[in-house]
């Protein structure tokens, strides 16, 4: 991609002169010690596909010995995908079901942070591209939700994300010029996403960057959530319109 415009990432792992296995230890590991690398991937291959209490038990002792902190209590599902395990960091009393990707990939700052007594469902992706995911404490994330930082994505206390939910605080691609491919335009940032405390998603909502969605609101299921939701308001629709407000 010689002459091409690309994010800092991506530069980062397409530059000349660097070898496969190099670019793979800074996608996978997150830096170039071959002591983290060779700990990652005995925890990975030893411990996360295997079943049953056995592998219940060494996920429990080796992942945090590899990922920046763990809480008490907190139990990981099955063939998880871990990237940059030193910038994911994790409460107590937190599930992680099987098959979950925490993905912390990026330069700078960029991290996961997941609080206490979290339900994180099966097949869950939770992926960072130089941003911050944050997730508060007692929240429940269904199955088969994508959530996507390149900036921030703020989500509260006590939030039910139901399944096959998009909270996609990144990716707007300006596409205004016609001489020059749309991947190669930049991205327009609006400021990540923040979901406040005590809020219920709904199945298959999509939430776009740059939008705030205050406590106490409900989503309801297939909405695209465009702007900023008021407290204590219930909306729905494509795009999201306020149809009702808790009193």
């Amino acid at each position: 991609m010689s002459g091409r415009k690309q994010t800092e990432f991506g530069h980062l792992l397409t530059a000349d002169g660097r070898s496969a296995f190099a670019k793979y230890r800074e996608l996978v590991v997150g830096d170039g010690s071959l002591w983290h690398l060779l700990r990652y991937e005995c925890v990975m291959t030893v411990a996360t596909p295997l079943p049953g209490a056995l592998g219940y038990w060494l996920r429990k002792v080796a992942y945090p010995w590899m990922l920046g902190s763990v809480g008490r209590g907190t139990a990981f599902g099955r063939n998880m995908m871990i990237r940059n395990p030193a910038k994911i960091f994790i409460g107590s009393s937190v599930v992680v079901d099987d098959n979950v990707v925490l993905d912390a990939k990026g330069v700078g700052t960029g991290r996961i942070e997941i609080g206490d007594a979290v339900v994180i469902s099966r097949n869950n992706i939770l992926s960072c591209k130089g941003g911050t995911i944050k997730v508060g404490n007692h929240t429940n994330v269904a199955q088969n939700c994508l959530i996507h930082s390149e900036e921030k994505v703020e989500i509260g206390e006590e939030v039910i994300i139901a399944a096959y939910t998009y909270i996609v605080g990144g990716g707007n691609h300006d596409y205004s010029r016609l001489d020059v491919p749309i991947i190669e335009q930049p991205n327009l940032h609006r400021g990540g996403i923040v979901i406040e405390d005590n809020v219920w998603i709904g199945a298959r909502v999509t939430i776009l960057d740059g939008v705030t969605v205050h406590s106490g609101s409900v989503i309801g299921a297939g909405a695209v959530v465009t702007e900023d939701v008021p407290e204590n308001c219930v909306m729905a629709g494509i795009p999201a319109r306020l149809v009702a407000r808790r009193t």
